[in-house]
């Protein structure tokens, strides 16, 4: 609880004082020029086409992973049982009432990525990971259009993306870096294998 008080009274008054800055720089300096007119008009345009692209994306594709998912995934062991959870939420610890639950289905899929460095990977597997990515970009993607389209009455809505955008960069650069590594591995037994 202290945490949270020390945060809010330490940020909040400067996410404020950033909130008024944006708008009077908006007001003073931004609006009597032409061209950020322009700029805004045509970023407002092309917003709502952006996201809604990207959510139809994010829907296909999450409906595509979740389809692969039930056909090609393997049987959770707790399927068709029921349990336990334990206190309900709201017993404060006090163990009155107990939370049961049946699980009707359950079933997952895990792609390696040795199994994509070596090539064995099947191409549903390639999908799927592929899928992945696209589900993050197109995440990316709804805050982006969203950002552009508000931008016309608040030019801070252009940061709008940057929370989502720095999730998206952490994602792809620990993917990349693993794949990197285990490639990196690969390819040294195999050179360790053939001297």
């Amino acid at each position: 609880m202290n945490y949270f008080l020390k945060y809010t009274f330490l940020y909040l008054p400067a996410l404020l004082a950033v909130i008024l800055a944006g708008v009077a720089v908006q007001a003073v300096y931004l609006e009597p020029h032409a061209r950020y007119r322009a700029f805004v008009a045509a970023a407002a345009r092309v917003g709502p086409r952006v996201a809604i692209v990207a959510a139809i994306v994010l829907v296909m594709d999450l409906a595509a992973l979740v389809l692969y998912g039930i056909r090609q995934g393997k049987s959770d062991p707790s399927e068709g049982t029921a349990v336990n959870d334990g206190s309900l939420p709201m017993s404060l610890g006090i163990p009155i009432g107990r939370s049961k639950r049946k699980i009707l289905a359950s079933k997952s899929q895990f792609v390696s990525v040795e199994s994509l460095v070596n090539g064995t990977a099947t191409p549903g597997e390639r999908a799927m990971v592929a899928g992945i990515f696209i589900l993050y970009v197109s995440f990316f993607s709804i805050f982006l259009g969203g950002g552009l389209m508000l931008m016309k009455g608040f030019v801070l809505a252009i940061f709008a993306p940057v929370i989502p955008g720095i999730l998206v960069a952490n994602f792809v650069y620990d993917s990349w870096t693993d794949y990197r590594e285990v490639k990196a591995k690969l390819q040294a037994s195999s050179r360790g294998g053939v001297q």
